[in-house]
């Protein structure tokens, strides 16, 4: 953090520790705009866990246009989608299963390249462009954690050649 009076800037290990310590979503965007050496290190623990469930965001009915705004942030700034280290995706019902296979959703998906924890719980096996823009994710060797849930189609599994450390069905 630069303070304009005397020039002196934190060590990165105390913003790192200070960050440590926000666990609030809110927080952390304030945190981002304090100082430039604030910005990444927020943004890194803003987008390490990302959760696509079309049924609710925020209390209400997700709708495509809640995807095209994080679509957009990624446009914009595509090294956030970079920080994302695990991914819940979360369909309960199958009405919502069209949602989840729009472009603006598969092209999220292709643009998750750093998942090492991936939660899906939705019915992929009535997904098939769902479930193929899932299949590099699951390939890659940085995939540590899978948990298949619900429908999940099991053949997702085929696209797994590295060794995981945690597989839950």
């Amino acid at each position: 953090m630069d303070d304009s009076a005397s020039g002196t800037q934190l060590p990165q290990e105390l913003i790192d520790s200070i960050l440590d310590n926000v666990y609030k979503q809110q927080d952390l965007r304030a945190c981002a705009l304090v100082a430039r050496s604030f910005r990444l290190p927020s943004q890194r623990k803003l987008f390490e866990h990302l959760s696509l469930h079309p049924e609710a965001l925020h209390g209400e009915p997700a709708s495509i246009a809640h995807f095209e705004r994080l679509h957009a942030i990624f446009i914009e700034s595509p090294h956030l989608a970079k920080f994302v280290k695990s991914l819940d995706l979360r369909v309960l019902r199958a009405e919502n299963l069209p949602l989840m296979e729009t472009e603006v959703v598969l092209d999220i998906l292709g643009a998750l390249c750093n998942v090492v924890g991936l939660d899906i719980h939705a019915p992929t096996v009535k997904a098939p462009r769902l479930a193929a823009a899932l299949v590099p994710m699951i390939g890659s060797a940085g995939l540590k954690t899978l948990s298949l849930r619900n429908d999940t189609d099991i053949q997702l599994l085929k696209a797994r050649e590295g060794d995981l450390q945690t597989l839950r069905t």
